[in-house]
């Protein structure tokens, strides 16, 4: 750990940080020291450190002095991984690092100048451009703007808010140059309808939290469907994750939505009391059938989803499955940290990542997302029809019992 430090106080050295921001980084790194000496720095530890010394537990808003700790426990193990300093923030006199984007940035800052934007707007846009792409070539390996994708761009924009409260500019700034590269056909999807637009963004309240194939197979192999509450579970989270309803919307889907003859789901959704019309693809519809014929209650509730022990009745409103999908979660052995949402949304933000990676229009998953900014109800429906239908998410096989 002595070590790390004094590399990681040479590097600072060498990019020309000021004597008082070393001391100040030196003098953490000494508390942790006396924390904890072993030579391999991990992110439980860092919590753990910054929780017991720092009183901070990654819940509430980190004061000014509680932001320091965080920003240099975060330098010592990012260049533990890289050998690099990140630099998130412009230095006196900073050392230049080169990138693969370095000509894309240049083109950037000349059709800024071009457009009449003020120096000191075009400075702010240069260093916060300068930054996303050395995080995307030191922490992501990525060497072409092509291979950017939603994730790099969410995990950018978490790193920076974990150390600030504000960052509207950069918000704006990186809005402003997604939609420069997709104008000018650098980049096939317009990145700029998904950065979010508030002013005050925390780690992990505003962004979307997914989940990848690997975890998808882990995480519905642990559904056992040979009970009634496992395929009326399987047939609820299927819903999420292959057709992106909200859990209201399955809460209250009526056996009037569904069509059997065109394949299709009708709704009003309940939170935005627009008109939503789904594909009902295969296995979604496989998965209500195995419910409602082997798992439901005889009843004459229009409801789909009923209680499971008498007296039956419609889910309530306080039914938010949130238990449930965190029970498959932990049996699948997958470890939930508190940076990580995992909630029943995770399915359908799972989806709306899925048709981005597709290529799917914006104005789609933007509506899936809940996001205002869609096109009428008409092209949406179209679209949506066509894309979600086409959409594969793999969840593995599972015996049909």
């Amino acid at each position: 750990m002595e070590k790390l430090i004094l590399d990681v106080k040479n590097c600072m050295i060498d990019m020309n940080y000021s004597k008082n921001s070393i001391q100040h980084y030196e003098e953490i790194w000494k508390r942790y020291l006396k924390f904890d000496s072993s030579p391999q720095l991990t992110d439980d530890k860092i919590q753990l450190f910054l929780n017991q010394i720092f009183n901070y537990d990654g819940t509430t808003k980190p004061t000014r002095y509680q932001r320091s700790a965080i920003r240099a426990m975060n330098v010592l193990i990012y260049y533990q991984t890289y050998q690099k300093i990140y630099i998130r923030f412009p230095l006196k006199n900073p050392v230049q690092i080169v990138t693969p984007f370095d000509d894309l940035r240049n083109r950037y800052v000349t059709f800024l100048s071009d457009n009449h934007y003020a120096s000191s707007t075009i400075h702010t846009h240069d260093r916060v451009v300068r930054n996303l792409f050395e995080f995307l070539y030191l922490s992501k390996k990525i060497k072409d703007i092509s291979q950017v994708n939603y994730e790099d761009i969410s995990d950018f924009i978490a790193d920076i808010a974990s150390h600030r409260n504000k960052v509207s500019y950069e918000l704006n700034v990186l809005r402003v140059f997604f939609k420069y590269i997709f104008s000018f056909k650098l980049s096939k999807l317009d990145f700029s309808l998904l950065i979010p637009s508030s002013n005050t963004l925390r780690t992990t309240e505003h962004l979307p939290s997914y989940w990848n194939n690997d975890e998808l197979i882990q995480i519905f192999s642990q559904i056992d469907r040979s009970t009634p509450s496992g395929k009326r579970d399987h047939a609820v989270m299927i819903l999420a994750l292959k057709l992106g309803l909200r859990v209201s919307d399955i809460r209250n889907l009526r056996f009037n939505n569904i069509n059997w003859n065109t394949n299709t789901i009708t709704l009003v959704q309940q939170k935005t009391s627009e008109p939503l019309i789904l594909p009902l693809i295969k296995d979604v519809g496989e998965s209500l059938i195995d419910y409602i014929m082997n798992a439901r209650p005889e009843h004459s509730s229009n409801f789909v989803f009923i209680t499971l022990k008498a007296p039956y009745h419609p889910l309530g409103d306080s039914t938010h499955f949130h238990n449930v999908i965190t029970k498959y979660i932990r049996k699948a052995g997958i470890t939930i940290s508190k940076e990580r949402l995992h909630g029943m949304h995770t399915l359908r933000h799972t989806l709306a990542t899925k048709l981005l990676e597709q290529e799917t229009p914006l104005p789609v998953i933007s509506g899936i997302l809940g996001h205002k900014d869609i096109k009428t109800t008409c092209e949406y429906l179209r679209i949506n029809l066509k894309m979600l239908a086409n959409c594969t998410l793999e969840i593995g096989e599972f015996d049909e019992s």
